[in-house]
């Protein structure tokens, strides 16, 4: 065995004995490398739904909101904003990151070294700039919504509820503005949402942890898969301009 291959099996093993060491790898590859780190540094937050409104953690925000996420980095729960760890400045997930792409690096360089190529120049790391959220005023929300908000193009204009969709955690879109036919049932929003999110939809099976449901955002209540956009508006359960969050049934969820 050369020596080149000897510090290339110690790096990987160095990789293994991470304090997240539960996970192995199965073989000395790239790839395997890659899903340890990835494991370790993109963990999702994991929602959670209180009968109470918290504060967002993130000190420039000054949201209070029923749903709220714990980051797995700090352990400090944050709004639907500020979940992820780059939005909330994450101090600790930043640091998992900057480690990841330093063990990237060193491995990609030990590769280019033995090919006969040069050292890999790690990319300079550009500063997170986040705006501290505001009180929501829904009248000036809903024309900008209008301005810019997905939907199907089909549905009459007087007909349309606009809505500001934040999606799973596992997704890995940010929340966007979309507008929806004011006599669809939250169930076909919900379909309609998971297929945009690429996440998996098993509602019509008998797994009900993995169920999606959608949540208004602002006060944690579930939403009846049954009722239309139109009877929700109505009953003042949800507004135009409001924001609504969908999720896994097995987010705890407390009522009123």
């Amino acid at each position: 065995m050369d020596e080149w291959m000897e510090t290339a099996i110690s790096l990987t093993l160095s990789l293994i004995h991470e304090p997240s060491g539960e996970h192995r790898l199965d073989h000395n590859c790239a790839k395997s490398v890659d899903r340890v780190i990835s494991h370790d540094t993109a963990t999702a937050a994991q929602s959670t739904i209180v009968s109470e409104k918290r504060a967002c953690s993130f000190a420039e925000c000054n949201a209070v909101e029923k749903i709220t996420s714990l980051c797995p980095h700090c352990t400090h729960s944050f709004c639907l904003a500020h979940r992820h760890a780059r939005d909330h400045n994450c101090d600790v997930g930043d640091k998992l990151l900057v480690q990841a792409q330093e063990r990237r690096e060193e491995i990609a360089s030990l590769v280019q070294e033995k090919m006969g190529g040069g050292s890999v120049v790690a990319k300079e790391k550009k500063p997170v700039v986040v705006v501290a959220k505001k009180k929501v005023n829904y009248a000036i929300e809903l024309m900008k919504m209008k301005s810019s908000a997905k939907g199907e193009s089909f549905i009459p204009t007087e007909s349309r509820v606009y809505l500001r969709i934040h999606f799973p955690c596992e997704s890995a879109l940010a929340s966007q503005a979309m507008f929806f036919h004011k006599d669809w049932p939250v169930g076909k929003l919900v379909d309609k949402l998971a297929t945009v999110a690429k996440v998996s939809n098993v509602n019509n099976t008998s797994d009900e942890a993995m169920k999606l449901a959608l949540y208004n955002a602002e006060t944690g209540n579930v939403l009846p898969m049954n009722e239309s956009l139109a009877a929700l508006i109505a009953r003042k359960e949800i507004q135009q301009a409001a924001a609504v969050a969908l999720e896994r049934v097995s987010v705890p969820f407390v009522g009123e």
